[in-house]
């Protein structure tokens, strides 16, 4: 698993390396910490399946750490592994030098 923000809210990349446990597994469900409910809530409804590898969490807010669980299911519903991850998603906003800031760097 490799997790973590990008442009669009926190992500996690899932790979299964135990093929005799991956062959059980019917899809995956992403679920993020709530606060006011004490609880993990799926971040959609079923399943994810297999494909794509990726998933990020459009919802999520800027300038909070959130806590996630990736959770493969097998057909009957039972859980075959869970991963938890946790994620800052910055809230930094990247612009251009103003010029009299610029004009104080050294030069080379």
């Amino acid at each position: 698993m490799i997790g973590g923000p990008d442009a669009h809210g926190p992500s996690i990349s899932r790979r299964c390396d135990k093929t005799a446990e991956c062959d059980t597994v019917a899809g995956y469900r992403v679920s993020r910490w709530n606060a006011a409910t004490r609880a993990y809530q799926p971040l959609h409804a079923g399943l994810l399946s297999a494909e794509p590898r990726a998933c990020t969490d459009t919802t999520a807010a800027r300038g909070t750490t959130h806590f996630y669980t990736l959770e493969a299911v097998r057909a009957d519903g039972s859980v075959a592994g869970t991963h938890v991850w946790s994620c800052v998603f910055q809230d930094r906003v990247r612009s251009k030098a103003r010029p009299e800031v610029a004009a104080q760097r050294p030069r080379p």
